[in-house]
């Protein structure tokens, strides 16, 4: 059941911190989003691949305050994280092969040929899921959702503390 603050939480601090980790993950798979159609690198792809991760987690710890939203908000980030998995995958793969190659030559020649074209399709499609409309309106309506209730919970100062400093 939900806490006496909204969200499930036992205190209005922790139900602080789990909007502001859901927002700054929200945020992070926001700005990832262009960037990676700019130069989707190994690094680049993991650390959108961490993003989507936590943004997902959060809306989990969010799912009862969310309700059926929750499902609408998971699925697209689903679909976002196979995409970059599949590319991430590519990445891990030949790195493997290069560490491999350094250490013993090439175990089969024209393998890291075959996986780079793999990844060059696997960044295609993920390309397609980047730009498309419906990932961008998602992010945008899970932050609106996130700043409206952040702003709900954000506890209320009351007339002593704001008065405190007017004692004369």
């Amino acid at each position: 059941g939900r806490g006496p603050h909204g969200l499930g939480g036992s205190s209005a601090a922790a139900d602080q911190a789990v909007l502001a980790f859901a927002r700054e993950a929200a945020e992070a798979v926001k700005v990832e989003r262009p960037a990676l159609l700019k130069a989707a690198g190994p690094e680049r792809i993991h650390r959108a691949r961490a993003a989507v991760r936590r943004l997902r987690t959060s809306i989990l710890l969010l799912r009862a305050e969310l309700g059926d939203e929750a499902r609408d908000f998971r699925r697209p980030l689903k679909r976002l994280s196979r995409f970059l998995g599949e590319v991430r995958d590519q990445d891990v793969f030949l790195q493997t092969l290069a560490g491999l190659h350094e250490n013993c030559g090439s175990p089969r020649p024209g393998i890291a040929a075959t996986v780079q074209a793999k990844r060059a399709s696997s960044q295609k499609a993920l390309a397609e899921v980047l730009r498309a409309d419906w990932l961008g309106q998602t992010l945008d309506r899970l932050i609106r959702w996130l700043d409206e209730k952040t702003a709900a919970t954000e506890p209320m100062r009351s007339g002593t503390e704001a008065d405190a400093g007017n004692d004369a």
